[in-house]
Formats: C-alpha cells, structure tokens, sequence
C-alpha cells in the first residue's frame, strides 16, 4: 500500500506509508487542498518493523520523502516521523 510520490526535479519515484495533514496557520509550510478550507501541512509517516537499524538509512527516506512532498504540493514540509 502507501501513497506515490516523486520529484521530476531530484528524477525519484518512491511510496510513503501515510501522509497527515495538520491545519496550519503558517502560511510557509502549508498548503491548500482539494474540498477543504486553510492551510494544511503535510507531515510524512514511514513505519519500519524490527529493532531500529543502524545509519542514517530511514532518516534519509524520510527525507527524500519529504522533498517530494515539498515539489508536488509546492509548500514546505518541516517534519516526518519514523515508527
């Protein structure tokens, strides 16, 4: 399952698990969507099993994933979660 994202400008393709959207008074990090009103910030959530590992592995899709948010939504993502 997950949502497909992907950046023409960095040339990847990749899933997320989930993607939440909080209401956002930050004009910066937020973005509009479809049917809803305000500002919403998008927050990337990747979820792993097992023991953590080792590196920077996770932490660097996370934030890949987070750039392709910030390309296809055109508004900044300031934070993701890794579970």
């Amino acid at each position: 399952m997950g949502v497909g994202i992907r950046s023409l400008e960095l040339v990847i393709t990749g899933k997320v698990d989930v993607v939440e959207f909080h209401l956002s008074a930050d004009p910066v990090s937020g973005c509009t969507l479809p049917s809803k009103q305000g500002r919403w910030a998008s927050y990337p959530i990747e979820y792993k099993r097992g023991w953590p590992r080792r590196g920077v592995g996770d932490d660097i899709q996370v934030c890949a994933q987070a750039l392709c948010h910030e390309e296809m939504l055109q508004c900044a993502v300031l934070a993701g979660a890794i579970y």
